[in-house]
């Protein structure tokens, strides 16, 4: 769990929700938060995910927090493009598994990292003694991805096919220890 300064914030993020536990997935919990501006929210996903603020656009005044869940089938899981004219902060929440319900998962917080902050390069470690490991990945349609030097060319999931936006996700499990994710796109 970290917190990204200001410089990193955006008014475009393209959200891959952290692994599903179930089939169909539970939900995802999200944040949007309002800095110094009014924002006014445009939300796009694919059919099938569900939970996104009715309407497909909301206000959220400074300082305030809109908070939504999402969740979806298997294929479309909860991913989504939100968009707006002025600049706020996007967050995940995943429950732990006794308040969800489940078998599987610690509690967690991830700040959604827009766009025009992608690296063409990343090292993650994976703490040993978990269960399991799922790296969530966002990548332009079509990039070439490196898992610790393999490509990983697996199963994408666009977003947005209805619109066309040019970003997939992947979710994949790893092992525990060092990873190393290259591309030649960010």
């Amino acid at each position: 769990e970290q917190l990204l300064g200001r410089e990193w914030l955006s008014n475009r993020y393209v959200a891959g929700r952290i692994f599903p536990r179930n089939d169909p997935p539970d939900d995802a919990y999200w944040h949007a938060m309002a800095l110094d501006d009014m924002v006014d929210l445009e939300f796009m996903a694919n059919v099938g995910v569900n939970g996104l603020p009715d309407g497909n656009l909301d206000t959220i005044l400074p300082g305030e927090v809109l908070e939504f869940y999402t969740d979806g089938t298997s294929s479309n899981p909860g991913d989504f493009i939100v968009t707006a004219a002025n600049d706020f902060v996007l967050t995940q929440y995943m429950a732990g598994a006794f308040d969800a319900g489940i078998e599987l998962g610690d509690a967690c917080m991830v700040q959604v990292v827009p766009p025009e902050a992608f690296r063409t390069d990343y090292a993650v470690y994976t703490l040993p003694g978990w269960e399991r490991h799922v790296l969530t990945i966002t990548r332009e349609a079509d990039a070439p991805i490196y898992l610790d030097g393999l490509d990983v060319d697996m199963s994408w999931d666009p977003a947005c096919t209805d619109i066309v936006e040019g970003y997939q996700f992947l979710r994949v499990d790893v092992g525990e220890g060092p990873h190393f994710l290259t591309s030649s796109a960010p």
